[in-house]
C-alpha cells in the first residue's frame, strides 16, 4: 500500500510539475478508476452511475491538483473530491425522487406521512427510498422519459427530440411507467393497485 501511494505522489508531482503530464494523468486515472468504482459501488450506487460519478470525481480532482498543497495528501483528499460527488449525487437523487413522486401522483402521501412528527418523517424517507427503487427498476426508455418530463418540465415533443422518438411513443412510456410504478409501489406498501 505504501508503494502505491508513493507512485500516486510521484504521479501527481510530475502532473502539477508538467513532466510528461498525459503519460502520468493516464496512470493516475487508471491507479483512481478501481478504487473510486468500488467507493461509489459500496455506498449503493450501481455500477453504470458509479461511472459516471467516477468520471465527475476524476474531471474534479484533475482540475483542482495544482491547488493541492501535499501530494503526500493527494489520495485523501481524492475521496473528499469524492465524497462531496456522492453528496450531491444523493441530494439530486432526493430531489428526483420527490418529483417523481409527486408527477405519478404519490407524493402527497409521502408528504403527508412525514409531516410534523419524527416517526412520520422516516415513513416518508422509507416511501422515497421505495420510489427511488421503483424509477431505477423501470425499463430505460421509461425511466428516461418519465424524469425527463418530471423532473426537467419537458413537453412530450421535446422529449422525443431528444430520445429520437415520437411524442405519441413518448406519451406511451410515460403512462406504462407511471402504471408500473404505482402497481409496485401500491405492492410494497401493501395497498394493492389504485384504480
Amino acid at each position: 500500500m505504501e508503494s502505491a501511494n508513493g507512485e500516486l505522489q510521484v504521479l501527481v508531482h510530475r502532473i502539477r510539475a508538467g513532466v510528461e503530464r498525459e503519460q502520468s494523468a493516464r496512470r493516475l486515472d487508471a491507479t483512481l478508476r478501481p478504487r473510486l468504482q468500488r467507493y461509489f459501488v459500496a455506498n449503493g450506487f450501481p455500477a453504470s452511475e458509479a461511472e459516471d460519478l467516477v468520471q465527475q470525481t476524476l474531471l474534479r480532482v484533475f482540475e483542482g491538483v495544482g491547488e493541492l498543497r501535499s501530494e503526500g495528501s493527494f489520495l485523501a483528499w481524492t475521496f473528499v473530491v469524492a465524497r462531496n460527488v456522492r453528496r450531491s449525487a444523493l441530494r439530486g437523487r432526493r430531489r428526483e425522487e420527490t418529483v417523481v413522486a409527486r408527477e405519478v401522483d404519490i407524493g402527497e402521501r409521502g408528504e403527508q406521512l412525514g409531516s410534523g412528527d419524527p416517526e412520520g418523517a422516516e415513513v416518508a424517507r422509507l416511501w422515497l427510498g421505495a420510489v427511488s427503487r421503483a424509477v431505477a427498476a423501470l425499463p430505460e426508455q421509461q425511466r428516461r422519459c418519465l424524469v425527463l418530463f418530471a423532473r426537467d418540465g419537458l413537453a412530450y415533443a421535446e422529449i422525443g427530440e431528444l430520445l429520437g422518438l415520437s411524442s405519441m411513443t413518448v406519451r406511451n412510456h410515460l403512462a406504462e411507467a407511471r402504471r408500473r410504478l404505482r402497481r409496485t409501489l401500491g405492492q410494497e406498501s401493501g395497498m394493492g393497485e389504485r384504480s
